[in-house]
């Protein structure tokens, strides 16, 4: 790693920490740098995350995460969706043995080659941070129909579990309706 992006890098806290201080919500973009099992791959997420809340990850839920693996940016074959899937169950589990249940809370958005029928793939984000796919009008509009469609079934399997529940609300429920409202 070159000096200037280590003295990038130790700027993540003190920029996390005025974002917050200053009622923003941070998008952290987190990834491991080499394929490697999934496992190992939300650790190395789950101390990016750690290392720029300043070891305070109970934060996490402040903020939204946007994950990419980086030896996927500009590779011939993108991170497969279960490959994604499987990463993001292992850091929602990490951070939750930290901090607690909340964890389940925390956003987190997808930014490797998002297209049509991505979304549905992966049950394990809130949503997409889309790139030059999105870059043609008509390619943006199709993932937002996409997201549309699958923002009303979220929304109605949330009023399901609350209608089940008889009124009570829960983390599972909440991040069902914050998943609809992010997407």
């Amino acid at each position: 790693m070159s000096s200037h992006c280590a003295g990038v890098l130790s700027l993540r806290p003190l920029k996390t920490a005025a974002a917050l201080d200053a009622g923003l919500v941070p998008l952290l973009c987190v990834g491991e740098g080499t394929a490697t099992d999934p496992e190992e791959a939300a650790r190395f997420c789950v101390d990016q995350l750690g290392r720029a809340l300043g070891g305070q990850l109970n934060h996490a839920d402040q903020l939204i995460l946007a994950y990419e693996p980086v030896w996927a940016i500009g590779a011939s074959m993108p991170a497969s969706p279960r490959y994604v899937n499987a990463v993001l169950g292992h850091l929602r589990r990490q951070v939750s043995a930290i901090v607690g249940d909340h964890a389940m809370n925390i956003l987190i958005i997808y930014g490797g080659s998002a297209g049509p029928g991505l979304l549905g793939a992966l049950c394990t984000v809130d949503g997409l941070f889309l790139g030059r796919y999105a870059h043609k009008p008509k390619n943006f509009g199709t993932v937002l129909e996409e997201a549309t469609r699958l923002g009303r079934a979220t929304v109605r399997s949330a009023n399901a579990i609350d209608e089940t529940r008889s009124g009570r609300d829960s983390d599972q429920t909440s991040a069902l309706r914050r998943r609809n409202i992010h997407d």
